[in-house]
């Protein structure tokens, strides 16, 4: 299950880093996007639950908000 999370957290970071080095247009990241979702929600809860954890652990902070 793991593995298999690993591999889905792949394909997200390749198609982004892809998409922000312009080597695939937008229509193209949008639709890779999709289909690795879709394979991810179709995996299962665990498998997702897995892929979203390390989604969040990955994604940069952006600090602590200050009162304005």
């Amino acid at each position: 299950m793991e593995m298999k999370a690993r591999g889905f957290l792949d394909e997200l970071k390749r198609n982004v880093r892809e998409y922000c080095t312009e080597q695939i247009d937008f229509e193209t990241y949008n639709a890779r996007q999709r289909k690795t979702w879709a394979a991810i929600q179709e995996a299962g809860p665990d498998v997702k639950e897995l892929v979203l954890r390390a989604v969040r652990e990955e994604l940069p902070t952006t600090g602590p908000r200050r009162p304005r």
